[in-house]
């Protein structure tokens, strides 16, 4: 999921305060949620990225 991808690198950009640029109650805003707490804590978060990175777009 594109959003899921988005969170990831706003993390990973150093810009970790970058506002989530979705309504945080759609699909992409917890996508990209999710994203940003994936790269912020790897390993706790596999299983939830795994339902995410396996979805197309």
């Amino acid at each position: 999921m594109k959003a899921f991808q988005q969170g990831k690198e706003a993390y990973r950009s150093g810009n970790s305060n970058q506002p989530n640029p979705y309504p945080s109650m759609s699909q992409e805003g917890r996508a990209w949620a999710m994203g940003w707490l994936v790269a912020k804590e790897p390993g706790n978060w596999d299983d939830i990225a795994s339902l995410y990175d396996d979805q197309p777009g």
